[in-house]
């Protein structure tokens, strides 16, 4: 039994326990949103293909499983995803929401054999907010719809980020990552909450949808997520949350487009898929509410207090 298996089967019982450690809340409401970061295929190394084998292979797969327990995902596309596909997205657009994933290096030319390591918040609130808008533009143009909710590459913002999205009248981020650090050579902004929050930017707010993770007993971060956990874990990962103190309780799934398809980084795909109908079935069965990114947010409008 390798060490890597061994840890996996420690953290799902970990998982498990903690589900029954903690006593049961009052029913309510459970929104369940998924933030699909879209781009060009990577290989084991995360070196860009140049290629779109997940866009024409993988979420057609996806798609089924998202249509058969009418889930509604919210596509965080990047610029050279709409030139190539929008017409595809077009159409997506009509029954989920199609965002805006940015990485600076796409602004540099092409991003064929290369690594994203360049973050938003490395660069001044002009070239932040000229990065910001070019890439909503390009969506409009090719897409047909003007995004209104955003991730970062690398989940990386900071307040003239913000401000750059309120310019572009963006009303959803989903960038900051609870309990994990990524090291970036940047300040950043960490999540003040594990749960959705409204940031005052300027003259108005931004909804922050961190992604599902929990930290259980403290001991490593747990996420909402087919390629880091089995659908069994991610089933737990949902009922810790469920029993939370949030009203209403919000899931938010996150994943990349890659992942759809064989080699990525991170995990085999069969596993994936098998992974995210358990979740997505299970989710159903308890009645939750599947939701795009943008509806939460006016949902939740008058319903949580802003965070000044």
């Amino acid at each position: 039994m390798s060490s890597e298996y061994l840890y996996r089967i420690i953290k799902s019982i970990l998982l498990f326990l903690r589900t029954i450690s903690i006593a049961n809340s009052p029913k309510k409401e459970v929104f369940f949103v998924i933030g699909i970061d879209t781009e060009q295929d990577v290989d084991k190394k995360s070196v860009h293909t140049g290629e779109y084998r997940n866009i024409k292979e993988g979420i057609p797969r996806l798609l089924d499983i998202f249509d058969d327990f009418k889930a509604k995902p919210s596509w965080f596309i990047t610029p050279d995803v709409a030139e190539c596909y929008g017409s595809f997205f077009s159409e997506l657009a009509m029954k989920n929401e199609v965002g805006c994933h940015v990485h600076p290096e796409y602004f540099d030319g092409s991003i064929k054999d290369m690594r994203m390591v360049k973050i938003l918040p490395q660069f001044p609130y002009q070239n932040q907010l000229k990065m910001i808008h070019a890439a909503s533009d390009i969506i409009k143009r090719n897409v047909g719809i003007y995004p209104r909710s955003f991730r970062a590459g690398r989940f990386a913002v900071n307040m003239d980020t913000l401000r750059a999205l309120d310019s572009c009248g963006f009303l959803v981020d989903c960038s900051m990552t609870p309990f994990v650090n990524w090291g970036l050579h940047a300040e950043t902004l960490m999540p003040f909450k594990t749960f959705p929050y409204f940031i005052r930017v300027g003259s108005d707010e931004i909804l922050e949808i961190p992604p599902t993770i929990i930290c259980p007993f403290g001991l490593f971060p747990a996420w909402l997520r087919p390629s880091f956990y089995s659908g069994f874990d991610m089933i737990n990962i949902t009922k810790i949350r469920a029993k939370s103190r949030e009203d209403p309780i919000v899931l938010n799934m996150m994943f990349h487009s890659m992942e759809l398809i064989d080699p990525n980084p991170y995990f085999d795909s069969e596993e994936f898929f098998k992974n995210m109908r358990r979740i997505i079935e299970y989710a159903y069965e308890q009645n939750v509410s599947f939701i795009t990114m943008n509806n939460l947010y006016h949902r939740l409008r008058t319903s949580i207090s802003s965070e000044n």
